[in-house]
């Protein structure tokens, strides 16, 4: 990402600047506030001082080791049951059309729940992953790696994917439209892609909007027609953008005419409203985010007299 003078510009390419909205905190974050902003000219809301490519790294290999953790993966038995399900519903329409040979990608597969969704379909599993122990419990499912990143598919996986998933990992993405333009060449002609992701348009964060749901792993934060623009830019046309509780849409290889809204007043009305109804739960969450802090900060037996205190207490 180019930047200029420290400002930051849009990732939905449309010339705009980043200015600041608020701080954002995250106890995974090495920073104790990181900022968020909005586009001056179409009101995308995105981290407004992108990562360097390994900051962010290191922020997430911290942040998916304490939420995606192997070892636990078999007591989200219902949550991962309950993905598959939606998944494969919603696929439903055109599960005919992609059934039998062909192989099936899964960008940032996590645990590997959707192995399941490849032996629906009848397709080979390859995932994209680059977390070391993810990498080696997907392989233990059976997931061959295709690569570390998206960039990383060509030349190799050129048009050789079925169906390609994009679930939860495109606001993740530091540069989504380059991403989702190699994603587009690796499609086979008449494959498609899945993508879903958080809706900002429906956000209702029940622990906090700036220390819960505004996380430093994800870079934008988008709405139903800041998704169909990525898409259109990429050379993907999705039949409908399901605006529910997450964004959703099947995307194929056509073109398509989008317009770009100008989303500024909505989205700053929109962003300002969760920090205040907000405002009580995340000043609780920072009090813990420092506490958390500072306990790091103190020798290893004091840290094991103040855990046990906590623990006493029930303080979480």
């Amino acid at each position: 990402m180019n930047q200029k003078n420290g400002i930051d510009h849009c990732l939905m390419r449309c010339g705009g600047r980043i200015t600041q909205l608020a701080n954002i905190w995250s106890v995974y974050d090495e920073r104790i506030r990181r900022p968020v902003g909005i586009c001056d000219r179409c009101g995308h809301v995105q981290i407004s001082r992108l990562f360097g490519t390994a900051e962010y790294t290191a922020l997430n290999s911290s942040f998916f080791a304490g939420q995606y953790d192997p070892a636990t993966a078999d007591t989200r038995t219902n949550t991962r049951e309950k993905r598959i399900q939606t998944t494969l519903t919603r696929l439903a329409p055109v599960i005919g059309k992609s059934h039998g040979e062909g192989n099936l990608l899964d960008v940032g597969a996590g645990e590997g729940w959707s192995y399941h969704i490849a032996q629906q379909l009848g397709l080979d599993y390859y995932v994209v992953e680059a977390q070391p122990n993810l990498v080696r419990h997907l392989k233990s499912r059976g997931a061959a790696i295709a690569a570390g990143t998206v960039q990383g598919l060509l030349p190799d996986w050129s048009q050789q994917f079925k169906v390609i998933l994009l679930r939860h990992t495109l606001e993740h993405l530091l540069n989504p439209i380059g991403d989702l333009e190699t994603l587009a060449q690796c499609l086979a002609p008449d494959g498609f892609l899945y993508v879903a992701l958080p809706n900002f348009t429906k956000a209702r964060p029940k622990a906090g909007f700036r220390t819960d749901y505004l996380r430093p792993v994800h870079i934008s934060y988008f709405t139903p027609n800041k998704l169909e623009w990525l898409l259109h830019l990429a050379g993907l046309r999705a039949g409908s953008i399901h605006d529910e509780g997450e964004l959703w849409a099947i995307a194929r290889l056509e073109n398509s005419k989008v317009e770009l809204k100008d989303e500024r007043d909505e989205n700053r009305t929109r962003f300002n409203y969760l920090v205040r109804t907000n405002r009580s739960r995340d000043i609780r969450n920072i009090g813990r985010i420092l506490g958390h802090r500072l306990l790091g900060r103190l020798p290893g037996p004091a840290q094991q007299i103040v855990r046990w205190g906590r623990k006493a207490l029930s303080i979480p």
